[in-house]
């Protein structure tokens, strides 16, 4: 088949590939810092194209799942994932389907399916177009972590308890850790504790491995222990109270 014999659909999208220059990650999202390309940019370079070259875009949403919850400060939220469908038509009315794409977004009003609609369709055109950038890596612009409260769920659906990224959870962890670790020492130089002398008494007095492990309470009172006593001492005075 030549080139003049292709449904004006692909030609038309043969052109806007040819003539779309590359859109850079100029954004930067709030929560975790991290660039990356919006709708409006999406819009802006591909809109003048498709009207060049005779092609439109049609959504279809095949389905819609809503839950709606609390986040941590107590605010209600609605999560809707939809599953939409795209249909590329050229000029001479030729239509080429893409999709379902699968999309997702929370929102506390009613603006959650919009959202999802434009993440939807940005990935249905930067896929479509394979729009080069210079990061590799996908984003969106926002990263709302929410807590489910099972007795405030208002569907009958069970709640999903959203979990952190692993790389958000390993940056929480790194960051507890390297605290604790600053204020141990501090503690440990104050009453002359030595590293080993350390690890001994968390092991056998706490029953863990590792400060990480402790909570709120624990901690303070083990670098209270540090700081006013000895490793002899610290024996004496409190290891028979656990």
């Amino acid at each position: 088949m030549s080139k003049s014999e292709l449904p004006a659909v692909y030609i038309a999208i043969f052109n806007v590939m040819n003539d779309l220059d590359a859109i850079s990650k100029g954004r930067r999202n709030q929560q975790q810092g991290y660039a990356f390309r919006g709708i409006e940019d999406i819009y802006n370079s591909l809109h003048p194209l498709c009207a060049k070259h005779g092609l439109v875009t049609f959504p279809r949403v095949i389905s819609r799942d809503e839950q709606i919850y609390e986040n941590k400060n107590g605010t209600r939220m609605i999560r809707v994932v939809l599953a939409v469908e795209y249909n590329f038509v050229g000029r001479d009315g030729s239509v080429h389907s893409c999709g379902p794409i699968y999309t997702e977004a929370m929102d506390s009003s009613d603006k959650a399916s919009n959202k999802a609609l434009s993440v939807a369709h940005k990935y249905a055109m930067i896929q479509t177009f394979m729009i080069p950038t210079e990061d590799l890596d996908d984003s969106d612009k926002e990263t709302l972590v929410i807590e489910s409260n099972s007795k405030k769920n208002e569907t009958k659906s069970k709640p999903i308890t959203p979990a952190l990224p692993e790389r958000v959870e390993k940056q929480i962890e790194t960051k507890k850790e390297l605290q604790n670790r600053a204020a141990h020492i501090d503690a440990m130089k104050k009453g002359k504790w030595t590293l080993e002398q350390a690890k001994t008494w968390v092991q056998e007095f706490y029953g863990v491995d590792s400060t990480i492990k402790l909570n709120e309470d624990q901690y303070k009172e083990l670098c209270e222990t540090f700081a006013s006593f000895s490793f002899d001492q610290a024996k004496q005075a409190l290891g028979g109270s656990k």
